[in-house]
């Protein structure tokens, strides 16, 4: 127990310095897991090990309870993917970056019946030597898809100093001119910041981040800044970056607009997205130089499972050479062990 205790101890000193040099950073969430996956073996343990009937009995709750998630967890799962995919369908456009819930409950479902098939029916060897390789890759992607999640959850967690010089509030879309309920909660979040700020010291300039798309009738930082005149903001306090079409241009061209304005070498900056998009929008705010952290504005829970899951396969992305060279090497040196036991 002593051992695992003083790993959950270590880890969560690593998590802490972490989070402090870099809230953008997936070992966020890696250590954090391993501390807290320590901490609740110790807790096992001790409970296990203890003379205190109620204890004991938590134990056997806690493997019940595991023991269920393993048993219906996944059926759970496909009940709630299919379910959110209706309700969006209700709500949103049938795009596809709406419909990332219902292929992935496909996805689950053709695993399973795979899954049957190989331990139902006699198949050759090289074909059962893939599809293990392939699952334990499955695996090693659902992990890691936990250790994202964290830190994604994580970086939303920060304690944010009223004396920022500027705040860059990132596009998400417009419906005509109009900005989104989704762009709206982004810009509320900011406007919280800034009339806090304001009580204590000088209001920090607003930096309203988007271009014109394909299918908008102006730009999205013009749209933003009359939501923000409307709401009281002075014009003077507001600057506008009207170029940007990606979030990693929204954070390089920001970076360029408040250079060219500020008289400082140095700027105390924050941006301000939705919670679920903190994370990477960190992460590409450090490939541009900027120097900043994130606030998150709420998301309607039904939009969340599709907006991480597009999180993750954008982060994915950003790291693909990474990743896919780990995964193909991976799965081809299983492959062959399986072929050859």
């Amino acid at each position: 127990m002593d051992f695992f205790l003083i790993c959950a101890l270590i880890c969560f000193i690593i998590f802490i310095i972490i989070k402090y040099l870099d809230n953008a950073s997936i070992f966020n969430g890696l250590f954090f897991l391993i501390s807290c996956s320590c901490f609740f073996i110790a807790y096992l343990t001790f409970a296990y090990e203890s003379s205190y009937s109620l204890l004991k009995l938590s134990v056997y709750l806690i493997f019940i309870i595991m023991i269920a998630i393993m048993l219906f967890g996944v059926f759970i799962l496909l009940i709630f993917l299919f379910y959110n995919a209706r309700l969006v369908y209700k709500k949103e456009a049938h795009t596809l970056a709406n419909s990332l819930t219902l292929f992935l409950g496909i996805a689950i479902i053709v695993h399973l019946a795979s899954a049957y098939f190989i331990v139902n029916f006699t198949f050759p060897k090289a074909i059962i030597a893939l599809y293990n390789s392939l699952t334990i890759g499955l695996i090693v992607c659902i992990l890691h898809v936990i250790v994202f999640l964290t830190s994604a959850f994580l970086a939303n967690f920060n304690i944010n100093r009223k004396n920022k010089d500027y705040i860059i509030i990132l596009g998400s879309g417009l419906i005509n001119d109009q900005v989104t309920p989704l762009l709206a909660s982004r810009i509320d979040i900011a406007l919280k910041f800034y009339y806090r700020q304001q009580r204590k010291t000088t209001p920090p300039i607003l930096v309203f981040s988007g271009g014109q798309g394909a299918d908008e009738v102006i730009a999205e930082a013009q749209a933003m800044q009359e939501y923000a005149l409307n709401k009281g903001v002075p014009k003077d306090h507001i600057l506008i970056e009207d170029q940007s079409h990606t979030t990693l241009e929204n954070m390089q061209f920001s970076n360029k607009v408040i250079q060219q304005h500020s008289k400082k070498t140095k700027n105390k900056c924050l941006y301000a997205t939705n919670n679920y998009h903190v994370f990477r929008a960190g992460i590409l705010a450090k490939k541009a130089n900027l120097k900043a952290r994130g606030i998150g504005a709420r998301t309607a829970f039904y939009y969340l499972p599709n907006a991480i899951i597009r999180e993750y396969f954008a982060y994915f992305w950003l790291h693909k050479k990474i990743y896919l060279t780990f995964l193909i090497i991976q799965t081809i040196l299983l492959f062959l062990i399986f072929l050859f036991l």
